[in-house]
């Protein structure tokens, strides 16, 4: 491979490099995500071929990209029950814990919203009881659930337009 090449191409492309790692590989080390990078830049120099009027850029960061969110959904999804959510010390397990009350919990099941909730889908439902009722931020919900800021965004809205029909 020609080490001057990959080095100018590298020095170029870097800032752009790191930009698509923040945003694509926020689950990887940094230093793991710029090596796979390079791993990349080197695979892509060699297979780049320019007969096919693809830019070499285009070509690069199409394969980074798709490389890292490959990699995001490689994650384990384990989740602890001990692990901590938000700022405050709360944990999984103290979101699940129930009352003893079983009249007040029959009061809450019969109202309209609880009626609403058990609705959605166990993902909607999760969701919107962390940020919604627990005022817990979607990023930090999102790294807890270890899923994409944009999939809780999403999950959050279709839930909210699911509520909304059916409470009018």
């Amino acid at each position: 491979m020609n080490t001057i090449l990959f080095n100018q191409l590298w020095d170029e492309n870097l800032p752009r490099i790191h930009a698509m790692i923040k945003r694509y590989g926020y689950h990887l080390e940094p230093e793991d995500a710029v090596q796979e990078a390079a791993l990349i830049l080197c695979k892509a120099i060699g297979d780049y071929d320019s007969n096919k009027g693809i830019p070499f850029n285009g070509y690069y960061f199409s394969k980074l990209r798709f490389h890292l969110m490959d990699k995001s959904r490689k994650v384990p999804q384990d989740l602890s029950l001990d692990s901590i959510i938000g700022d405050d010390e709360n944990t999984f397990l103290d979101l699940l814990q129930a009352d003893d009350d079983v009249e007040s919990q029959a009061l809450i099941e019969a109202h309209p919203i609880w009626q609403a909730l058990k609705k959605l889908t166990p993902r909607q439902r999760q969701i919107i009881t962390l940020v919604d009722i627990n005022d817990i931020s979607m990023v930090d919900v999102s790294k807890k659930l270890n899923i994409h800021y944009r999939t809780v965004v999403n999950t959050r809205k279709r839930a909210h337009e699911k509520l909304r029909q059916t409470l009018m």
